[in-house]
Parts: structure tokens; sequence; C-alpha cells
């Protein structure tokens, strides 16, 4: 059995039926949200994003985000790899520790 052919078959018939997931190409606006930029197929448009977990803004607040540039000068970016394969990170487990407190867990 030709298995590539066999998966080109399936992708092809979703996408035949309109059921192949397209992700939408959104830039968040600092400081506007819920205001985004699509880079729509036929160009940018300005739209209203209602659905997000960042649902009260707080990605866009000046503290969240010298938070984050602090973070990431100190430890880099990126996930490098799977914890089982590269090891946690301090900070999560600080993190997981306090919300498990939070929670009584």
């Amino acid at each position: 059995m030709n298995y590539r052919d066999v998966f080109k078959s399936k992708l092809n018939q979703l996408v035949a039926e309109n059921r192949y997931r397209h992700f939408v190409e959104l830039e968040r606006i600092v400081g506007a949200h819920p205001k985004a930029v699509w880079n729509a197929p036929d160009g940018k448009r300005d739209v209203t994003v209602w659905c997000s977990n960042d649902y009260i803004g707080m990605g866009h607040h000046p503290d969240v985000i010298a938070a984050l540039q602090d973070a990431a000068g100190q430890h880099g970016t990126g996930a490098g790899g799977t914890r089982n394969i590269s090891g946690t990170s301090a900070s999560i487990v600080a993190l997981e520790q306090e919300l498990a407190s939070l929670h009584n867990k």
C-alpha cells in the first residue's frame, strides 16, 4: 500500500469538502486590544478579535511586556525541546508550584 497516496487523497478530500483547517494570520497591535491586523489573501485589513485567551488584554500591559522582556534576557527564548529530553525550566517549576498552592493542590 502506498501510504503517501492514501494520505494525499484523504487530504485532498478534506480540502474539497471545505473541512481543511486554515489559520488566520494576525498581527496584534499593542495598546489597541482587541484590535488586530489580518493579513488576508487580498491584503491587510483591520479586525476585532473577540475570542482570545487574552480576554482582558494583559498581553498588552506594560508590566507584563517588561516582565517577558526581562525573562527572555535572563533565560533566552524558545522551548529547547520537551521536558523529557532537555529538562524543565526552574521558572516553570516555580510557577507550577505557585499555581498549585493558590488552588490548594
